[in-house]
Formats: C-alpha cells, structure tokens, sequence
C-alpha cells in the first residue's frame, strides 16, 4: 500500500535523496550514484525531469525545490558526457 494512503507523506527531503541516487535503485545496479555510467545518470534524470511536468500529486514534496535540484544534476552531469574520456 502507498504511503500516502497510510496516512504518511512522502517528504521534499526523501524524494530529493531518491533523485540524487537515481540509477541505484534496481537489483544489480552500483552502490553509489558516481559508479553509475554518465550517459546513463544523465537519461534517468532527464525522463524523471520529463515526468515531473506530468506528475499531479505531490502531497508534501516541493516541485520547485526538487526541478531546482535534478536541473542541478543534470547541469552538472552534461559537461562530462560531452568529453572524450567519458565515452
């Protein structure tokens, strides 16, 4: 059963933490956000900004402070993909 419906409100901070570790939370995949493969981080990040537009509840989490924080990573993300040693 969804939080939400128990009565718990996902919180602008624990979706925050679940965005920073994007490409970590399937079985099999890296620990760590970093040991994700670059284009890859940058893809989940995209769709999930994609999805965001999308999104119609939000209960207790804030869309701005979240956009502000995957535009963040994704900023940071970019110039890495775009240089030689990354692919």
């Amino acid at each position: 059963m969804p939080q939400e419906k128990q009565g718990i409100a996902w919180s602008t901070e624990a979706e925050l933490a679940f965005v920073r570790a994007l490409g970590t939370h399937r079985p099999g995949a890296p620990c760590t956000p970093e040991a994700v493969p670059l284009p890859e981080r940058l893809t989940l990040l995209r769709q999930y900004q994609v999805a965001m537009r999308r999104r119609t509840r939000w209960g207790a989490i804030s869309p701005p402070a979240v956009g502000a924080e995957v535009a963040h990573l994704i900023a940071a993300l970019e110039p890495c993909c775009l240089c030689p040693e990354a692919a």
